[in-house]
């Protein structure tokens, strides 16, 4: 006999072996979740050990909902096959992280902009939509028209661990920071001109930590990945300053995540990550490397956040954000 659950939770992003953005609020989301929830997690299929991410794996509705007849289904991170949309309606929760596949298709990779845009549209027509901030919740009610009872905001948390300062990892000279993949919409190319137009490399190094996506790496510069939360934690707490210019975002945890360390933040004059900073940001025009220059050496001339944004990134939990997505789970089972 199945248990009875209050959700069937697509984990697929959550166990995989990346360590990119979505990758990690799949895997911290459904922490807090099992916390709070009776969770069946569907996993599915691997090849050779790995789990096949949604890319290839065209999932049915009958595999996830085997025994589970009026659950809601939350699709975390990548959209849900149009089969699944037309199966589930309502019912079916999707986070809709940003609109990055309609606003800068450019810099998508080829299978967003090619098949999981479309997925994401048929979800979006039909599905209960969880985004990630108030941002996100105002621009897909503006470009979609989707009705406030479909549409539920749950940011995110930062989870690392907060680093003292003897545990800081040691570096020979001070330096700036960078959480971001490689590709084009996080902007990196800018990053690198504008840190080579500031001055700094005399005194401060550029660390990127991320992982190498659909965009060029550039030449002469190394990429830390794989890095663990500890190291992560140590690597926010001990820079100067996190620099984050990206063109667009759905939320931007790096700025979250530096911030709970006490590290300023650099970052795109977006109006999600005035959201995020809680004001707190150096903001700067991502378009225009001579700014972002400019609020490099800013950041490097010393200087703290204020405490209460530092407070307000520290008390934000994961388990805040799986309440705030238990709303999107209670009224797809309502309506479904």
């Amino acid at each position: 006999m199945t248990a009875v659950v209050d959700l069937v939770f697509d984990a697929r992003s959550a166990v995989a072996r990346r360590h990119s953005g979505w990758e990690r609020y799949s895997r911290s989301l459904r922490r807090a979740l099992h916390d709070q929830f009776r969770v069946a997690d569907y996993i599915g299929p691997r090849w050779r050990g790995e789990v096949v991410l949604p890319a290839v794996n065209v999932v049915q509705p009958s595999m996830l909902l085997r025994g589970h007849a009026g659950t809601p289904v939350h699709y975390p991170t990548f959209p849900p096959p149009p089969a699944v949309s037309r199966a589930l309606g309502r019912r079916l929760v999707y986070t809709l992280h940003d609109l990055t596949w309609w606003r800068y298709p450019e810099t998508a990779s080829r299978l967003g902009r090619a098949v999981y845009r479309g997925w994401a549209e048929t979800a979006v027509r039909r599905a209960t939509i969880l985004t990630v901030s108030q941002a996100v919740a105002r621009e897909v009610q503006s470009c979609f028209d989707v009705p406030a009872d479909r549409l539920f905001v749950a940011s995110l948390a930062s989870d690392l661990p907060i680093c003292e300062p003897g545990r800081r990892p040691g570096r020979d000279r001070p330096y700036l920071l960078s959480v971001a993949a490689i590709e084009p919409r996080k902007n990196i190319d800018r990053l690198l001109e504008a840190f080579g137009m500031s001055g700094l490399a005399a005194s401060h190094d550029l660390v990127l930590v991320g992982r190498r996506a659909w965009g060029q790496m550039p030449a002469g510069i190394s990429l830390l990945s794989d890095v663990d939360d500890d190291m992560l934690a140590g690597l926010y707490a001990g820079a100067s300053a996190t620099a984050l210019v990206s063109l667009y975002e759905g939320f931007g945890l790096p700025i979250l995540e530096s911030l709970a360390q006490g590290t300023p933040v650099v970052c795109s004059d977006l109006e999600v990550f005035r959201e995020v900073s809680h004001e707190a940001g150096i903001y700067v025009d991502p378009l225009d490397p001579e700014s972002i220059a400019q609020g490099l050496r800013t950041a490097a001339a010393g200087g703290s956040p204020p405490t209460s944004a530092v407070m307000a990134a520290r008390t934000r939990t994961w388990a805040d954000t799986a309440r705030q997505a238990g709303a999107a789970y209670a009224g797809a089972r309502d309506e479904g």
